[in-house]
């Protein structure tokens, strides 16, 4: 039985794909950015950055002008929507379900799509998911908005 064609290390790419959500009391950010760096740090150490490609997504519950959102900023990371666009979305909370138990939390951004790493482009970034059930307009897919971003990545 052959073994497959050999693979040289030196030539492999890795994707690492992060999904986060972040603690949810809008109040404490302090603890938001410490779950933030405790993440970046685990990556700086398994990541080679030259070579791989990182993306983080998720509900950071956090703000754009929050140290939260800054600490992936200072780490050298880009958020997929505000770079097409030139700023984050005015929201991505709520999007209009109705449900018995749903949050209630101030509207805001807070959810992102953050990359970093060797060889990718961002092609686009968008919102989607902020459309109600054709016949039931308290019905959404989910309490957030979608971001959906398009990468082209290089082999």
């Amino acid at each position: 039985m052959e073994d497959g064609p050999s693979v040289d290390p030196e030539n492999v790419r890795y994707l690492y794909f992060v999904n986060c959500h972040l603690h949810s009391l809008l109040e404490d950010d302090y603890l938001r950015k410490t779950q933030a760096e405790m993440m970046l740090f685990w990556l700086d150490q398994v990541v080679n950055f030259e070579r791989d490609l990182v993306i983080i997504v998720g509900d950071f519950n956090a703000k754009p002008d929050s140290t939260t959102y800054k600490a992936f900023l200072d780490a050298g990371y880009t958020s997929s929507y505000a770079h097409i666009h030139g700023k984050e979305p005015d929201r991505t909370f709520p999007t209009g379900l109705i449900a018995e138990f749903m949050d209630t939390d101030p509207e805001g951004t807070f959810d992102y799509i953050f990359a970093k790493g060797h060889g990718f482009e961002i092609k686009d970034a968008k919102l989607m998911s902020d459309l109600p059930h054709d016949t039931d307009k308290t019905i959404f897919g989910s309490d957030h908005m979608a971001i959906v971003a398009d990468f082209e990545i290089a082999l």
